[in-house]
């Protein structure tokens, strides 16, 4: 069984105490929503996600162009690279090629 000793303590000292456990609990609570878990796609559900038929996405990977990984014989991908995968097609829109070149000539 544990001791408990009780001791006299200030107001200011008991506000303190209260704000510095609610701090971080706060900081805690930051973590576990900033760690959301990975999420890994099977073949069909990365295709269905692309919109492209599940050859495709083998030739994606045959040809290097998409990151995956493989377990026993079975192949997956995160998320994220499938999310990469699409922002790596980005194409400038034509104000911001102008924007580029004006910033280019300026210098």
């Amino acid at each position: 069984m544990e001791k408990i000793t009780i001791t006299q303590i200030t107001p200011e000292e008991l506000k303190s105490l209260i704000f510095n456990s609610v701090v971080d609990a706060m900081a805690l609570q930051q973590q576990v929503i900033a760690a959301p878990p990975e999420v890994f796609l099977t073949v069909k559900e990365a295709a269905a996600r692309l919109h492209l038929s599940v050859q495709a996405i083998y030739g994606l990977m045959h040809r290097k162009k998409i990151s995956y990984m493989k377990r026993e014989k079975r192949c997956y991908f995160s998320q994220e690279d499938i999310t990469n995968y699409i922002k790596a097609g980005r194409r400038q829109s034509a104000i911001e090629l102008d924007a580029k070149k004006g910033l280019l000539t300026r210098q």
